[in-house]
């Protein structure tokens, strides 16, 4: 693993998760949004490689480690996405946390660059609560629909806010994908100093098994 020492104890960029720690839409709307249908639009968790990549912000006096991991999809040609209900798969590690909440955006996807850009208009959701937290896999309930175009590739960025005390929490990766790899940032560049925009993830952190993918789940209509 990666590792870089941090107040006296060693900060890592990977862990292997315990457990895997996935579930199903119907337990994430059990505890998010029970009166509601819902279809699957996107799943990858069942390739969940139970390998998790830094995606955190600390607090201020260690904001120089502060990363996000942001995983690609590709909405299906048809009718438009409206999504209202995520499952994260994910990992504790240095600690047990919990997570205070996370920093969830849908982004819009360069065509010449293929990496995230602006946010998508109203999915963009800062300090979201979490719904469900089972060992750092969240099931997680949008205050607002977010609503995707037909045909298009979006990334997702989610970034747990948490302090150091309680521990990193890392994404795990998938190898499963109907779009681009994964791409991850520090933008302070205390892990990295060539990735404080976004590039390839295996690129900036190397490959320890966490596959090209994120693990992650899209509920919704």
């Amino acid at each position: 693993m990666t590792r870089i020492g941090i107040m006296g104890a060693a900060m890592l960029i990977f862990a292997a998760q315990a457990q895997a720690g996935t579930f199903g839409g119907s337990d994430a709307l059990a505890h998010t949004a029970p009166q509601l249908s819902y279809t699957v639009l996107y799943n990858s968790t069942g390739s969940n490689t139970s390998i998790g990549v830094i995606s955190q912000n600390f607090e201020p006096a260690y904001a120089v480690y502060d990363a996000a991991d942001a995983g690609f999809f590709a909405t299906t040609p048809g009718s438009h996405w409206s999504i209202y209900a995520l499952i994260v798969s994910g990992t504790y590690f240095n600690g047990t946390g919990p997570a205070t909440n996370v920093d969830l955006t849908f982004y819009k996807v360069s065509e010449t660059t293929g990496l995230p850009t602006t946010p998508v208009k109203g999915c963009q959701y800062t300090n979201l609560s979490v719904a469900v937290d089972r060992t750092g896999t969240f099931s997680l309930a949008l205050p607002n629909n977010c609503n995707l175009r037909v045909g298009q590739v979006y990334a997702l960025s989610v970034v747990a806010n948490m302090p150091t005390a309680l521990g990193e929490w890392g994404w795990s990766g998938s190898t499963y994908g109907n779009s681009s790899d994964a791409v991850w940032k520090n933008p302070a560049g205390g892990w990295h100093s060539k990735c404080k925009n976004w590039k390839n993830e295996m690129t900036c952190v190397g490959n320890n098994g966490q596959g090209n993918f994120k693990s992650f789940e899209l509920l919704g209509d």
